[in-house]
């Protein structure tokens, strides 16, 4: 079963990305932390890789609400 959270109040949506930002920063200091130096700098070009593609995901989802609709 998925779970929709654009069926959420816009506070607890905001409360559950930030839950799982919270999340996934604390994870990746974790991993961060076991790594050997030029280990940390490949995995923070990884994160960086990341960040952009969310980025970039977000501006299209953006985008893409903005289109008119097709009839099928």
């Amino acid at each position: 079963m998925l779970f929709r959270s654009d069926k959420l109040p816009a506070a607890d949506q905001k409360a559950m990305q930030d839950e799982i930002a919270a999340g996934r920063q604390k994870t990746q200091a974790d991993v961060r932390a076991v790594l050997k130096p030029d280990q940390q700098k490949k995995f923070d070009e990884i994160v960086k890789k990341e960040e952009q593609r969310r980025a970039e995901w977000k501006e299209f989802q953006a985008w893409k609400a903005q289109q008119p609709q097709k009839a099928q």
